[in-house]
């Protein structure tokens, strides 16, 4: 059984959780020491994950155009990803 609101909802919070991640991972600190991009880097990662489960849900239980609107927003985590796995060598 379909669900319109529960997937608008869900739907909605996998896009507030992608756009913190967004954030945190394109953030710059006006700092030399690279430890400082840890944390960041870190929430960036875990609101990632968060809103990559928030999309799972929407792209397994809704429709055709659930599944896509889905599906297109869990490859925009891949450029946080991408980010992370770019600044990483440098936070260690």
């Amino acid at each position: 059984m379909i669900r319109p609101r529960a997937n608008i909802v869900v739907l909605s919070m996998g896009v507030v959780f992608l756009l913190l991640a967004l954030a945190h991972a394109h953030l710059t600190i006006a700092t030399s020491d690279m430890r400082a991009y840890r944390p960041v880097l870190i929430r960036g990662m875990t609101f990632a994950v968060i809103a990559d489960a928030c999309l799972v849900v929407c792209l397994v239980r809704g429709d055709l155009a659930w599944r896509i609107a889905s599906a297109l927003l869990i490859l925009l985590t891949l450029d946080v990803f991408l980010e992370i796995a770019r600044r990483a060598p440098a936070i260690l």
